[in-house]
């Protein structure tokens, strides 16, 4: 196996994107490394990546959609 669990082939998926400089695809990846994330895991990496990802795509809703649902304890 070249991963451990779903959550890490959707972060290395998400990096990769992310190095590459496809903001679009990263984030994409990082919305479903989120959906599979186990609660108890600290997913502050991940909201910032989609929150920040989708701010520089121009997609301000779902930006702000980000930072409504990220969990405040984490701010």
């Amino acid at each position: 196996l070249l991963f451990d669990s779903e959550v890490g082939f959707y972060l290395h998926a998400s990096s990769l994107f992310k190095t590459s400089g496809l903001a679009d695809h990263e984030v994409y990846f990082a919305k479903l490394a989120l959906s599979v994330a186990p609660a108890d895991w600290d997913t502050a990496d991940l909201w910032f990546s989609i929150i920040k990802g989708s701010t520089d795509l121009g997609y301000w809703d779902d930006a702000y959609s980000g930072i409504i649902a990220m969990p405040h304890a984490t701010l």
